[in-house]
C-alpha cells in the first residue's frame, strides 16, 4: 500500500512552520503581552484548522483507495470492507446492493465533510467506520488532541477578556510540535491494517 500519508504530514508540517513564522514574537521572561497573546490565539486556531484538514484528508485518501480497489478488482480491502460493515445504512433493507453501497459511501463522505474538530470523538467518527478502534491509536495523542481541541474551542467561543489562563508561547509550541511528531505513529497504525 503506497498511500501518500507521509506527503500529507510533510505538507502539514510545512504549513505549521509557515504559521509559526507569521505569528512569531519573542516572549519576555516577565510574561506575554496582549498583542502576543492574540498572535498565539490566532496560531492555535489556524493550526487546529490545518490539523482538522489533515485528518479529513487522510480519511478521504483511505476511502478513495478502498473505492479504487473495489472498482478495479471488485474486491473490498480491509478499510472498504469495514465501511460496508460499520457504515450507516439506509432505513430500507430491501435495497439492491449497488444502491446500498452508494448510500453507505454518501453517508461516510458526509461524516468527513461535516467533521468539525480534532478531538478523540472526531477521530473515532472519521476512522472507526474504516476499521480502526479507539484503542488502536496512541492514547497520549488522543489526549493531546482533546486538550488542543478544547483550547481552540475556548478561544473561538469566548472573548480574550474572559480568558482564565494566560497563554505561554513555549507551551503552545510544544503541544503543536508533540502532535505533529505523534502523527507518524498515527499513520503507522493506519497502514498496519491496510491490505
Amino acid at each position: 500500500m503506497n498511500l501518500p500519508l507521509k506527503n500529507l504530514r510533510h505538507s502539514l508540517t510545512k504549513r505549521i512552520k509557515e504559521l509559526k513564522s507569521r505569528f512569531r514574537f519573542i516572549q519576555s521572561k516577565s510574561g506575554i503581552t496582549t498583542a502576543q497573546e492574540d498572535k498565539l490565539r490566532g496560531l492555535i486556531v489556524l493550526c487546529h484548522a490545518e490539523l482538522e484538514d489533515y485528518f479529513e484528508s487522510v480519511a478521504k485518501l483511505i476511502l478513495n483507495e478502498g473505492k479504487s480497489v473495489w472498482d478495479t478488482k471488485s474486491v473490498a480491502n480491509y478499510n472498504f470492507a469495514s465501511l460496508l460493515i460499520r457504515g450507516k445504512r439506509a432505513e430500507k433493507s430491501n435495497l439492491d446492493p449497488g444502491t446500498l453501497l452508494h448510500i453507505i459511501l454518501l453517508s461516510y463522505e458526509s461524516v468527513i465533510t461535516g467533521n468539525n474538530g480534532i478531538k478523540s470523538s472526531n477521530i473515532h467518527d472519521l476512522f472507526w467506520p474504516l476499521g480502526y478502534n479507539d484503542e488502536d491509536f496512541d492514547s497520549l495523542l488522543l489526549s493531546q488532541l482533546d486538550s488542543f481541541g478544547t483550547q481552540r474551542g475556548t478561544i473561538v467561543h469566548s472573548s480574550a477578556k474572559k480568558a482564565i489562563q494566560q497563554l505561554d508561547k513555549n507551551s503552545v509550541y510544544k503541544v503543536i510540535d508533540d502532535i505533529i511528531v505523534a502523527l507518524k505513529s498515527f499513520e503507522n497504525t493506519l497502514l498496519s491494517k491496510m491490505t
